[in-house]
């Protein structure tokens, strides 16, 4: 929880600000033993209300007390060893200079015409025999609610 990782981007792991120090790790096992040791004498003892459950507590935050040096550890030597590669190793920390863009970027040029279009070839009449006559006006119902102009409103027969 109080080291600080070395940071990864792209592919390339650099120190940045982590944590070379291994004083928390450190403080971490020394909780490792005393909840360790706290449950061994608790197991020794005959008049201890709920010694199971005492022990279990004590052997689980052991172990959280365990995991938590043994992240601070890996964490704080992986840090160590990037410092001491220096700039020389393969491991650099790298400093981006970030500018500012100055107005809009250049326009792009115009696009390529698509090729020309060939109008395709007119296609042959076709005799489709005797026109047929207009059809004759058919006469207008005037109680057909479709001829209404307004849907709903049905014309009463004159």
């Amino acid at each position: 929880m109080f080291v600080q990782t070395p940071k990864t981007e792209d592919g390339i792991t650099r120190p940045g600000d982590c944590t070379s120090n291994a004083i928390a790790p450190f403080i971490d096992t020394l909780f490792v033993g005393t909840n360790l040791a706290s449950a061994l004498y608790i197991s020794g003892q005959d008049n201890v209300a709920n010694k199971g459950a005492a022990i279990a507590v004590g052997a689980a935050v052991a172990s959280l007390w365990l995991s938590s040096a043994i992240y601070g550890f890996y964490f704080t030597s992986e840090c160590k060893g990037l410092m001491e590669a220096g700039p020389q190793g393969s491991y650099q920390r790298v400093r981006v200079r970030r500018t500012v863009l100055s107005g809009l970027p250049a326009p792009l040029p115009p696009a390529t015409p698509p090729p020309a279009y060939d109008e395709p070839a007119a296609a042959p009449a076709v005799n489709a025999g005797p026109a047929v006559p207009p059809a004759a006006s058919q006469q207008r119902d005037d109680d057909d609610p479709l001829n209404s102009l307004h849907p709903r409103k049905i014309m009463a027969p004159k």
